[in-house]
């Protein structure tokens, strides 16, 4: 499946992050027409809806979605940031994740990204630190989690210079605020420390745009197991 974008299995009694339950029936209302779906994403920025009319929409359109849940009706005003053949993705705005879902300032991201730890740690200026790459697991405006291997040295605790390597080259400065093991190696969970201010605008849409692309490879595994059971693609 290829969505056409701006810069876990279905359950009805599956859950998603946000406190959401997924197959909630979705209201979205345009100010030309009112259509219904159903719920089947809410991770990160971002929400997805099944729909028989997505080609109604286009990118960037505003829209006004209530999704009625068992937690209550969470209704909102976004705009249409990717479409596909019977789906449609809108943004989850900040204030909205605040105020209803009970989420982290920056919710983090799932990825698959290289990176580089390219400095060593300035409040220590005699302990070097020889650059090191890393694979970054989740990203957000807030903050980045990566694993090494866990042979290399230990960093908690530490500032460094961490320099993304795939899809967007940007430095930045973190602060390593927790480590555990994890698959034979070592997992950090670091905050961004300080950020370049001209690059802000092109890593929100980095994190966007990774968000829409595994969503939209998550939809592809599910089709390609379900044909392979010889069932519909779709549920």
């Amino acid at each position: 499946m290829s969505l056409s974008t701006v810069s876990p299995m279905r359950s009805s009694s599956s859950t998603a992050s946000s406190g959401i339950l997924l197959d909630s029936r979705t209201v979205l209302e345009t100010k030309d027409f009112v259509t219904s779906g159903m719920l089947t994403y809410a991770e990160g920025d971002i929400v997805e809806i099944e729909l028989s009319d997505s080609n109604k929409f286009e990118l960037g359109q505003p829209v006004k979605l209530s999704i009625y849940s068992l937690g209550g009706i969470y209704t909102f005003t976004s705009s249409v940031v990717a479409i596909d053949i019977d789906v449609i993705v809108a943004l989850i705005p900040p204030e909205t994740q605040k105020k209803f879902l009970n989420r982290r300032e920056h919710p983090r991201v799932k990825v698959k990204e290289q990176g580089l730890i390219k400095a060593h740690d300035k409040r220590e200026p005699k302990t070097e630190l020889e650059p090191l790459n890393i694979d970054i697991q989740d990203i957000s405006l807030g903050g980045v989690g990566f694993m090494l291997p866990a042979s290399e040295p230990g960093l908690s605790g530490k500032r460094l210079q961490l320099e993304l390597t795939t899809g967007l080259e940007v430095q930045f400065e973190v602060e390593v605020v927790r480590h555990t093991a994890k698959d034979g190696g070592m997992f950090y969970g670091c905050k961004i420390c300080s950020f370049p201010q001209d690059k802000i605008t092109s890593f929100q849409a980095f994190i966007l745009t990774r968000q829409i692309h595994i969503r939209s490879e998550q939809r592809k595994q599910m089709a390609k197991a379900r044909l392979q059971q010889g069932l519909p693609a779709k549920a």
